[in-house]
């Protein structure tokens, strides 16, 4: 995993994200079934960061996971309205706060979410699908789970 989200986010290496997306789907989803979701929300990437990188990895690896457990991906729902520093490069208290106001969510008129799931390619302090949640719970979502593909450690 070392090398293969690397690969993926900044060497482009797209065909890795089915195989991940496969692997969680065949390891999690008894636990995910239970959960009654309503749908999938891929970690959102900065419109710049998106542009530059052409995809979001968090973005395809929940409609991958999604179409393999039959579950909706959205991805209007959460946006990241700012450009923040990489969460690799920081330690874990500027993690926090670099992430602190960078999502928004807002639920589309006449609808409302029990459970959704926040998908993202790493986790390491837990930060950015803290800052996932709290603008999720903010917009009227009632229970927030998140998956990620890979656990990092924080240097």
């Amino acid at each position: 995993m070392r090398d293969i989200i690397p690969d993926i986010k900044y060497r482009g290496r797209r065909e890795f994200i089915k195989p991940l997306a496969l692997l969680a789907a065949a390891r999690f989803w008894e636990d995910i079934a239970e959960l009654k979701l309503d749908v999938l929300i891929p970690v959102p990437v900065h419109k710049d960061r998106l542009k530059k990188r052409g995809f979001n990895q968090a973005e395809l690896l929940a409609r991958e996971l999604g179409r393999l457990l039959n579950i909706d991906c959205r991805t209007d729902i959460l946006r990241r309205g700012l450009s923040t520093k990489a969460q690799k490069e920081l330690g874990y208290s500027k993690r926090v706060l670099n992430l602190q106001n960078a999502f928004h969510a807002k639920l589309p008129s006449g609808t409302l979410f029990e459970r959704v799931m926040v998908v993202d390619d790493i986790y390491t302090t837990g930060g950015t699908l803290e800052a996932c949640t709290e603008a999720l719970l903010s917009c009227g979502v009632k229970t927030v789970y998140g998956l990620c593909i890979c656990a990092g450690r924080d240097s």
